[in-house]
């Protein structure tokens, strides 16, 4: 077995800090240095991960902004098509209703003799 190689550390911790670490189950401050060091080394990895995506994005966000930009005005011209379709269709429904009425307001006794086409 090869020994790990290990560094001992002494530090001085605050006790209300301490009695929130005990509330999340750690029971030696050992442990819970360890997992504080791991989370602290994956928060450096993964801000160093956003800076190479950072600079990635800025690179795409050009093309980005330009295609929600393209879709914002595709929105826009559905919602006139939208709004010209519900004015067709309640001028339609105006028209066949003045039909309608027209028709029933006609002299409705007097019909025309069955010879007269028109």
């Amino acid at each position: 077995m090869t020994a790990i190689e290990k560094h001992k550390i002494n530090v001085w911790c605050p006790g209300s800090l301490w009695k929130k670490v005990e509330a999340l189950g750690y029971d030696s401050p050992t442990k819970a240095v360890i997992t504080a060091f791991e989370k602290l080394i994956e928060h450096q990895e993964l801000g160093s991960y956003k800076e190479v995506l950072g600079s990635n994005q800025e690179t795409r966000f050009p093309e980005m902004e330009k295609r929600m930009g393209e879709a914002l005005n595709q929105i826009e011209d559905l919602k006139k098509d939208k709004e010209d379709l519900i004015e067709m269709y309640n001028k339609h429904v105006l028209q066949v209703q003045t039909l309608i009425n027209q028709k029933a307001i006609e002299a409705p006794g007097a019909k025309k003799p069955w010879w007269r086409f028109w």
